[in-house]
């Protein structure tokens, strides 16, 4: 694992060194990002977000850099990919791989107001229009199927692989069909940056992938619409009304959300169970897993026809 202290000046000047970036001072390491280790680089040309990836492989970031650049076509924001001098974006350091982009001025939020969350409604509609790249991954790191092969695969019974049977069973059941599309798979709030300008952002596409577009607006609920681990019925129609200025959600899909969003949660679950209660050393976040199992748990006593309400 690398540790962001163990970095001296000299180091990320070396990192720097292909993508000719010269830093100013030594790099401030950016919060978020848990799978990542991120840095803001600013030098005389101009202020940069260095990525070294903890779990992702070279073939990962190449499909990253490609997606990126492909939103930037399609005119959709995103912080954008640095080439180095051989003209290749993706380095290494310490068999890790690097990835140099833009910045995006503006501050992650620690909460939307109903406004921004319809924004955001907005933003997801507007990429689930984009035609996904070719090359676009049909995995979610942590999404349905991830969930499924969890299940499938011999393991220790225990209470928490219990809980996730039980609500798998009951989930599956309200599963219904949903749109294919790209999908961003991880739209929490500290993947959002508001601009100066009050702008929002998306930032953070490591977990974009085709998908059913329904999962993905379940996973912008889980990450955008909860307040003290329930969900909040006002900011979830500001997300829906927002989506469908853009385009249209059927009957099906808006039944189904819930259990789209209880899926998202529970993944989210998982892989918090995994981070931090089995591999992590720190005991202040051994049981971070269980706040968002009781999101899972609230999202799914929500009425199955509240959101085709809602919509009404």
């Amino acid at each position: 694992m690398i540790r962001d202290w163990d970095l001296p000046t000299a180091e990320f000047q070396k990192i720097l060194e292909p993508y000719g970036v010269q830093p100013l001072s030594r790099p401030t390491r950016l919060l978020g990002g848990l799978a990542n280790h991120n840095y803001l680089i600013e030098s005389k040309i101009d202020t940069y977000v260095l990525t070294i990836f903890e779990s992702k492989s070279q073939e990962d970031v190449h499909a990253q850099v490609r997606l990126l650049n492909h939103l930037s076509q399609h005119k959709f924001t995103a912080s954008l990919p640095v080439s180095r001098s051989d003209g290749h974006e993706v380095s290494a350091f310490q068999g890790h791989p690097v990835l140099l982009r833009t910045y995006l001025k503006g501050q992650v939020p620690k909460h939307l107001d109903r406004k921004q969350v319809r924004e955001v409604g907005t933003l997801i509609a507007k990429l689930h229009q984009i035609p996904p790249p070719k090359t676009l991954t049909t995995t979610h790191e942590y999404g349905i199927e991830f969930i499924q092969a969890i299940l499938a695969s011999p393991y220790h019974p225990d209470a928490f692989f219990d809980w996730l049977q039980q609500m798998n069973d009951k989930v599956s059941k309200g599963l219904g069909t949903s749109q294919i599309c790209l999908i961003h798979g991880d739209v929490f709030t500290d993947n959002i940056i508001v601009s100066p300008e009050g702008r929002l952002v998306f930032i953070d596409f490591e977990e974009a992938c085709l998908g059913p577009r329904a999962y993905d607006l379940g996973m912008t609920l889980v990450g955008t619409c909860i307040s003290r681990q329930y969900p909040d019925v006002n900011l979830i129609s500001q997300l829906i009304e927002g989506y469908q200025q853009i385009t249209s959600l059927d009957d099906e899909e808006l039944r189904s959300l819930k259990y789209f969003a209880t899926m998202a949660a529970m993944g989210t679950t998982f892989w918090r169970y995994n981070a931090y209660f089995l591999n992590s050393k720190d005991p202040a976040k051994r049981l971070i897993y269980q706040e968002m199992q009781a999101v899972a748990e609230a999202i799914l006593s929500i009425p199955d026809n509240l959101f085709v309400k809602l919509n009404k």
